[in-house]
């Protein structure tokens, strides 16, 4: 499957990210994304794979057929405090991107050189998400300009992606001069 998902990433991973979203259980979201640290690791060697995974959406779900999946769920656990397909589907996306890149600069690693086209894709998500943490990637590839016109959202980086701690790490990490 990883071989097949890293050749045609525009194919199957929106149904990856379908049964990510659709399912009830976060028990069963944990194991979709470590299932998918292989299909991850592929894709962080394709730009253009990278790319397309910033480029995911809820509306993009695949209409197959996930009741079976839908229905899996913990006996505990109430469907009705579920966070939004949104939500799910962002999560998906920057855990995909942190396990394509060995968790990048929240875990301390220098993260590979960002394409001209995944940094704008990655200002793209941001604009739409407004989530500070899809920059995160493609902030050695910003202008200065750019980097002070984030600023007031990268001093938010949620802890849990290393804080803005990251952001400096990431900022100076294989920039030149």
């Amino acid at each position: 499957f990883s071989a097949v998902c890293s050749e045609s990433p525009q194919v199957l991973l929106p149904y990856l990210m379908a049964a990510y979203v659709q399912c009830n259980s976060d028990q069963i979201r944990a194991e979709i994304l470590s299932s998918s640290k292989a299909i991850a690791k592929r894709l962080g060697m394709q730009p253009s794979a990278m790319m397309f995974l910033y480029t995911l959406d809820s509306s993009m779900l695949s209409e197959a057929p996930m009741e079976d999946i839908k229905n899996m769920k913990k006996e505990d656990e109430p469907v009705e405090n579920q966070p939004s397909s949104d939500t799910l589907c962002d999560h998906f996306i920057l855990s995909m991107t942190n396990l394509a890149l060995e968790g990048g600069p929240a875990a301390g690693k220098s993260s590979v050189l960002a394409t001209p086209e995944l940094i704008e894709t990655s200002k793209l998500r941001y604009i739409k998400s407004n989530d500070v943490r899809f920059l995160l990637h493609a902030l050695n590839g910003l202008s200065r300009n750019e980097l002070v016109g984030y600023l007031p959202s990268l001093l938010n980086m949620p802890n849990d992606f290393g804080g803005f701690k990251a952001v400096v790490m990431q900022i100076f990490s294989n920039r030149s001069p």
